[in-house]
């Protein structure tokens, strides 16, 4: 055989191997963005509960959520409560689930999420902290 089928054969095979290990790291990191999406709408979800326990029990709706500001708490609980039924619905979730999504996005999604994850996990320390102090 001369080199030119050899190199011709190899390609046949290399190159769709390539291809579908690529695929398969792609489907692998569309798999871990959705079990994040999940996650994130789980703890959102039970924030949101709590803090409005948190507003019931010492009726403080009214409130001002901010020191340097006239927002209330309900201003911002009703503000996370559209946004979260906004970007964590089920539609978009199964609107997630069959878009097909490039390596970058996936990375984006996956990188925005975290974000989130950490700005969340920073109110949750204070709003634990509010719930052992005033309930």
């Amino acid at each position: 055989m001369t080199l030119e089928i050899w190199v011709a054969i190899a390609g046949g095979i290399l190159i769709p191997l390539l291809l579908y290990l690529l695929s398969l790291e792609n489907r692998s990191k569309k798999k871990y963005f959705l079990m994040k999406f999940q996650e994130n709408k789980s703890k959102i979800e039970k924030f949101i509960k709590d803090l409005e326990h948190l507003l019931n029990v010492n009726n403080s709706f009214q409130s001002k959520a901010f020191t340097d500001s006239e927002i209330t708490y309900i201003e911002c609980l009703t503000l996370m409560k559209s946004r979260f039924h906004l970007e964590y619905s089920d539609e978009q979730y199964k609107a997630l689930q069959k878009r097909r999504l490039k390596k970058l996005e996936l990375n984006e999604y996956i990188e925005k999420l975290k974000v989130q994850e950490d700005n969340l996990n920073i109110l949750r320390v204070d709003l634990d902290y509010k719930m052992m102090k005033y309930t």
